[in-house]
């Protein structure tokens, strides 16, 4: 099944800060979705750049150059992280993502990132459904029932349960309670319940186990595509 992840604008007071939409199931051949892909990766590797630039402007030894070797592809944070943690061992990782965080000195917003009925709206004009991502990673949104109810509003059809929700313990007892807390969420949404992990390789992800949990049901297929129809 084709996916994409999609990053959301912010809007604080809907509960958007740093959100991130999956969409699945998806006509790739639909030239709207595309064309804004495409602009999408665009904005991405210029922000990506700029990141870069800021943190060797604080003096880690960094390069672009190396930070895309490591991608091979569309950069993100864990490449850019796994670059310094490379020239800089004993980092801590944590901190690291704080400072490209949105309160950190290295944040690049987007020149435009999609709205959240935008995002919505694109996926399901190209035949797909959307999925609210990792809700555990977001502890920088300060009341996730109201990221819920704004999801549900717009169109949203599933959110990611199945997940080491915890970027700290990934299989622990905190990120087994999110799981749990947010199943229920799902029920009570209407949503069909996903899973991931988030693996980007071991020297990215080293914390991460690939199909680490296995609790999600292949069902959950099924019900993405039934979703579509809805």
């Amino acid at each position: 099944m084709r996916w994409v992840e999609l990053s959301i604008e912010d809007e604080p007071a809907r509960g958007l800060v740093d959100v991130h939409i999956l969409g699945y199931g998806f006509d790739l051949g639909h030239a709207p979705l595309r064309a804004r892909l495409r602009v999408a990766s665009q904005e991405r590797e210029a922000q990506k750049r700029e990141t870069v630039r800021r943190l060797k402007e604080s003096g880690f030894r960094i390069e672009w150059e190396s930070v895309r070797a490591r991608a091979q592809g569309n950069v993100g944070r864990p490449h850019i992280v796994a670059a310094i943690e490379a020239a800089h061992p004993g980092q801590e990782r944590e901190q690291l993502y704080a400072l490209m965080g949105p309160q950190g000195p290295a944040y690049v917003p987007r020149a435009r990132e999609l709205p959240l009925e935008e995002a919505v709206a694109l996926i399901q004009q190209a035949g797909g459904v959307t999925v609210l991502a990792h809700p555990g990673v977001y502890s920088h949104v300060p009341d996730l029932e109201l990221l819920f109810r704004t999801c549900a509003a717009a169109g949203v059809r599933g959110l990611e349960v199945t997940y080491p929700q915890d970027p700290k313990d990934p299989y622990g007892p905190r990120s087994q309670h999110l799981i749990e807390r947010f199943a229920g969420v799902a029920v009570r949404h209407g949503w069909v319940a996903t899973g991931g992990d988030d693996f980007h390789g071991p020297t990215i992800t080293p914390q991460i186990r690939l199909a680490g949990w296995t609790a999600t049901p292949a069902s959950c297929v099924e019900e993405l595509l039934a979703a579509r129809s809805l």
